[in-house]
């Protein structure tokens, strides 16, 4: 998983402090898939990372930040905006950064069929370093289950309400109710489908929008993610080297998913999202 930031000059020598922003994920060697609406706060990406309190101010001490950590400087001319993105709905929340390097990490795969996830309640994981509970923004990532929420039931909830956005066919919608969620920071960041193991996560949304984070009313009103097998033909025009996986093939048994697909991604030895192999 990637962490993005903003990169503020604070006067003094004129150098720059990171402000976390958004999330994202590294889908082939040289490219992060992230939210579209994130574009104009994405400076610096990162990947690697766990705990990022000692590598975003200029004057800290660099005592125990990672050594293994890839940091890279993002400009305008690497990002890339999905055609089909309206910036007033959120529909096709979608963009690409174009590394300047390979990464030394693995990628995760892509979700490729357009129908799924649909099943009512089941069961998927965002993650990121946005708010917590508190307000507060985590230094290190967080995770939480939710469930999906269908698509015509969610259209109903959001009709009701005096937004811009709009529910479409090109996103999903999960929640967790007044406890788990997406929320601010975690923008762009990753909804996967769990396998049985870290190699075998598949890369269903992208966080998107929502109505509050982890309220009362996020029962009725859950958050919304771009759904990532809308983008995929947008994805194979640009990018080389990335795992795509029906994820119809992954069987449920007792709550744990098994892959059945034919496609391999066994050659990741570590989680996707940055070195968590405890």
């Amino acid at each position: 998983m990637a962490i993005i930031f903003r990169e503020k000059t604070d006067g003094v020598e004129g150098r720059g402090i990171l402000e976390q922003m958004c999330g994202g994920s590294l889908i082939s060697p040289t490219t992060i898939l992230t939210a579209a609406h994130c574009y104009h706060d994405i400076d610096v990406a990162m990947l690697g990372v766990h705990d990022y309190t000692g590598i975003i101010d200029p004057f800290a001490s660099e005592t125990g930040a990672p050594d293994y950590y890839e940091r890279y400087e993002i400009s305008a001319k690497q990002k890339l905006i999905y055609p089909l993105y309206n910036s007033t709905t959120q529909d096709g929340d979608f963009l690409l950064i174009f590394l300047d390097r390979p990464s030394k990490f693995h990628p995760i795969a892509l979700n490729i069929n357009t129908d799924a996830p649909h099943g009512e309640r089941e069961k998927v994981t965002v993650m990121g370093w946005g708010d917590q509970e508190s307000g507060t923004r985590s230094y290190v990532p967080q995770e939480a289950s939710l469930e999906i929420r269908s698509n015509y039931w969610c259209k109903l909830a959001y009709r009701q309400m005096d937004m811009p956005e709009k529910v479409t066919d090109a996103m999903i919608c999960a929640e967790g109710g007044s406890k788990r969620d997406s929320c601010k920071g975690d923008s762009g960041g990753p909804l996967i489908r769990k396998g049985n193991s870290e190699a075998e996560d598949v890369l269903v949304g992208v966080v998107s929008w929502g109505y509050g984070c982890a309220e009362v009313i996020s029962v009725l009103l859950p958050g919304v993610y771009a759904k990532v097998a809308s983008a995929v033909p947008w994805i194979q025009q640009y990018v080389s080297e990335v795992s795509y996986i029906n994820i119809t093939n992954m069987a449920t048994n007792n709550g744990n998913t098994t892959t059945t697909t034919s496609v391999d991604i066994q050659q990741r030895k570590c989680h996707w999202y940055n070195l968590f192999c405890w």
